[in-house]
C-alpha cells in the first residue's frame, strides 16, 4: 500500500548509477523509495537526506529541491484532501463520536445532559446537586458554541453537519475564538473538584462519560500532562485543546484530548 502510494506522490528524485531514488514527505517525515529489486522503503531525517546526498552522489539541484520540502513540509494530497486536513478531519470525527453519548448517530441537547448526569452519579452526587448544576452549566455553554452547526435546525447535529461546522469555523478564522472559549469550558467540565487542576481520576470519569474505556483514559492522560507532575493545569489544557483543533502533526500531545481512536 505504501509503495503504491509513494509512486503516486513523488516529490523529487536523484539518480544513483542505474537506480533512481525518490523522496516523498508524509506529514513531516521523509520517506526514501529506491527502484531496486526489493523496492526498499525507509524513513529519512533531514540529516540523513544530507548524508545521502554526500555519500551517494545525489545531484545538488535534486537535494536542494528535496531538503526544503523536508525542513518545511507542505501537505501532500490524496483524493483532493491534504493529509494535514485529513488528520484534523479524523480528530473531528473522533470528537463527534465522543459527544454522541447515546450512540444515536447524531449529537443533540440530550447528549449534553447525559454526560454531566453520568459524571455526577460516579461522584455520588444526585441530580440537582451543586456539583451536577455546575457541570450542567459548563456543558450548556459548550452546547451553545456548537448548536449553530445544526444546518437544518432539526435539533440533531449529524456527522456531516459537525464536520462542515468545524471546517467553516477554521476557514473563517473564528476557530481561535472557539478554542479560547472551549479550553476553559472543557477544563471546568473535567475539574469536578474545583481545585484548578485535573487529576487522572477526574479525566477518566469525564472521558468514560463520553463512551471511552478506563484503558483509553489511562493511555491518554500522560500525553496531556505535559509537565509529568500527575496533574493537567489550565494552561496545559489550553495547549491540548489548541493542538487538538489545529495541529497537523501526528505527534501532538493534544491529539489525545478525547482519548485514543483518532
Amino acid at each position: 500500500m505504501l509503495r503504491r502510494f509513494l509512486k503516486r506522490t513523488i516529490w523529487n528524485y536523484g539518480k544513483f548509477g542505474n537506480n533512481k531514488r525518490y523522496i516523498v514527505v508524509v506529514e513531516g517525515v521523509a520517506w526514501k523509495w529506491t527502484s531496486l529489486k526489493n523496492n526498499s522503503i525507509c524513513k529519512m531525517s533531514v540529516d540523513q537526506l544530507r548524508s545521502d546526498r554526500l555519500h551517494c552522489g545525489m545531484h545538488e539541484h535534486c537535494f536542494d529541491r528535496c531538503y526544503p520540502a523536508c525542513s518545511q513540509p507542505e501537505p501532500y494530497t490524496r483524493k483532493g484532501i491534504s493529509m494535514s486536513q485529513d488528520l484534523i478531519v479524523r480528530k473531528f470525527k473522533h470528537m463527534f463520536r465522543r459527544f454522541d453519548v447515546d450512540g444515536s448517530g447524531s449529537v443533540n441537547r440530550s447528549d449534553f445532559e447525559k454526560a454531566p448526569a453520568w459524571i455526577s452519579g460516579r461522584l455520588g452526587q444526585p441530580l440537582g446537586s451543586s456539583v451536577h448544576k455546575n457541570l450542567q452549566s459548563a456543558y450548556d455553554m459548550v452546547w451553545g458554541l456548537i448548536a449553530g452547526m445544526d444546518a437544518n435546525g432539526d435539533g440533531d447535529l449529524t456527522e456531516s453537519e459537525w464536520l462542515a461546522g468545524w471546517s467553516k469555523a477554521a476557514a473563517s478564522g473564528s476557530i481561535q475564538q472557539v478554542i479560547s472559549q472551549a479550553s476553559d469550558l472543557v477544563f471546568d467540565c473535567v475539574d469536578t473538584s474545583g481545585d484548578g487542576e485535573i487529576g487522572a481520576d477526574e479525566y477518566s470519569r469525564w472521558l468514560c462519560a463520553h463512551g471511552a474505556t478506563e484503558a483509553d483514559a489511562k493511555a491518554a492522560f500522560p500525553k496531556l500532562d505535559h509537565s509529568g507532575d500527575g496533574q493537567v493545569s489550565r494552561d496545559e489544557m489550553r495547549q491540548n485543546v489548541c493542538e487538538f483543533y489545529t495541529s497537523t502533526s501526528a505527534d501532538a500531545r493534544g491529539n489525545w484530548l478525547f482519548g485514543a481512536g483518532w
